[in-house]
């Protein structure tokens, strides 16, 4: 299954509100037709919550192509484009490690 297969599967688990399981939250949201936020995020001190990372994907020829990584998390803050083929191999490995943590808690529910 490649990981269009495997995103567009999760999109029955979950959706635009943030779901809270072991200590984070997992969100998966359309921007527009061609556009999806596919993010987990930690609850900050403030009652806020922070991106661990966010992964903004765009549909390309029936392909999901990962665009951009933003993490608040990490110091420094980490944003990437793929505007390099090294950014784009590091955005491919970030959202198959995504895919990858939002499928074992899929199994949880």
């Amino acid at each position: 299954m490649n990981n269009t297969e495997r995103f567009m599967k999760l999109a029955d688990v979950f959706g635009e509100e943030k779901l809270y399981v072991d200590g984070g939250y997992y969100r998966l949201r359309k921007v527009d037709d061609e556009t999806f936020d596919f993010d987990y995020s930690l609850p900050d001190p403030c009652g806020s919550s922070v991106l661990h990372p966010q992964i903004r994907l765009k549909m390309q020829e029936g392909e999901l192509i990962p665009v951009q990584l933003f993490d608040t998390y990490e110091t420094p803050v980490q944003f990437l484009r793929n505007d390099t083929p090294e950014e784009q191999e590091k955005l491919q490995t970030a959202f198959s490690s995504l895919l990858d943590k939002f499928e074992e808690v899929a199994k949880k529910s």
